[in-house]
């Protein structure tokens, strides 16, 4: 019985935690719909990060 109750409290928090962390009341999107025209970065990946993706030199 014990178990039982370890069971039912574990999933009680877990839904609990899902719906306070998902927010389901509804967020408005913060990102703008177009990009400014100065947006660049570069990206170091893969192994010792020895491949890029530079968008400033294309």
């Amino acid at each position: 019985m014990k178990l039982f109750n370890k069971v039912v409290y574990l999933c009680m928090f877990l839904i609990a935690t899902l719906l306070v962390g998902c927010n389901l009341t509804g967020t408005k999107n913060q990102l703008s719909s177009s990009k400014p025209k100065d947006f660049n970065f570069v990206f170091h990946y893969g192994v010792g990060a020895k491949n890029q993706l530079d968008t400033i030199k294309g």
